[in-house]
């Protein structure tokens, strides 16, 4: 299921690691996906931007996610994201993921500890073909490892449409 792509952008984006300005929070990125970010500009990590190829995404093919994004205080051992992947109102995953534990399995480019700076992370993923034709609502919550905010991100995945 998407959960597999989505909670990396929130892992990169705590570590790394879906950013945006806060001027304008949401961002409509195509009729089949959309982010918004629902942090602050005091969090940890702000995600610029993200971009997919394909756009939009598509089940059982490959998927590369571009991340890019600022990274104020450094991310370290200790640091989680809670995700959640609902369809509709039910709640298919309510996981928490060790931020840098994530970034280690992912082969990441990016390592704990993070270090402030402007970060640009590419990883692709395989969708598998069995995605049920659905609208997902993925969110994310990050927290540095003394509890601090390090991001907020939404996403909004949908798969009820098969690409033209």
């Amino acid at each position: 299921m998407m959960y597999f792509s989505f909670p990396f952008f929130a892992l990169l984006a705590s570590s790394i690691a879906f950013q945006f300005p806060i001027t304008s929070p949401y961002f409509h990125i195509s009729n089949d996906w959309s982010y918004e970010n629902c942090g602050s500009p005091d969090d940890a990590v702000d995600i610029r931007r993200i971009s997919l190829n394909p756009d939009p995404p598509s089940a059982g093919k490959s998927l590369e996610v571009k991340l890019m994004m600022n990274v104020y205080n450094a991310i370290e051992e200790g640091s989680y994201v809670d995700v959640v992947v609902k369809l509709g109102l039910i709640k298919l995953l309510k996981k928490e993921f060790d931020a840098c534990e994530t970034l280690r399995n992912y082969n990441s480019t990016i390592q704990c500890p993070v270090a402030p700076g402007s970060y640009e992370v590419t990883h692709t993923v395989d969708l598998p073909r069995e995605i049920p034709l659905a609208k997902y609502n993925i969110e994310a919550e990050g927290y540095t490892n003394n509890d601090h905010p390090m991001l907020c991100l939404k996403v909004i995945a949908d798969f009820r449409f098969p690409p033209k």
